[in-house]
């Protein structure tokens, strides 16, 4: 049997937090009255939400980013409060997260040999069989890449799980 990937809720927390940063930004652009961090907010979540499946946080991005001069004080506060609203709910799933050696199992195992591939391609020094050893533990992949090419730790993290971004699935379902 295949392993499967697992991302520790420390990920989806680094995530949500990242989120509410964003939420910040964007409240003070909309009392400055600025568009620029509603495009490029908007933007990045439209890009980065769907890796995490939380594709309505994704569709909110595009509505930010469409956000015009003309549209921001009658758009943006319903977006926002919407924004808040998911930060909320996604807190509150995660508070309630309760998932073995505090991970989330993300990927099926079916998905291994494309993940093993995809992680080949960015660190091709890798063996497959190193990534066999990690039992597909996303800890010890970092863990491993961390070690074999002299990273920083949050950063290897960062780029795993960007890398592993559109193999992720939503653990309520």
């Amino acid at each position: 049997m295949e392993p499967y990937v697992v991302l520790p809720v420390s990920a989806y927390r680094n995530y949500l937090d990242r989120r509410k940063t964003d939420l910040s930004r964007l409240q003070r652009a909309l009392q400055d009255g600025s568009i620029e961090e509603f495009r490029v907010i908007g933007h990045q979540l439209k890009g980065n939400a769907p890796s995490f499946q939380y594709e309505e946080l994704g569709h909110l991005g595009e509505k930010l980013e469409l956000v015009t001069q003309n549209t921001l004080m009658m758009e943006a506060p319903g977006l926002l409060a919407d924004f808040e609203a998911w930060i909320r709910r996604t807190e509150k799933s995660l508070e309630e997260s309760t998932s073995d050696q505090n991970r989330l199992p993300a990927l099926e195992m079916t998905k291994w040999g494309q993940i093993k591939r995809e992680i080949l391609t960015i660190w091709a020094t890798l063996s497959e069989k190193e990534l066999d050893q990690t039992g597909g533990d996303f800890e010890n992949i970092v863990t491993m890449i961390t070690r074999k090419y002299d990273l920083d730790q949050a950063h290897a993290r960062e780029r795993v799980i960007e890398v592993l971004g559109h193999f992720i699935r939503n653990y309520n379902s």
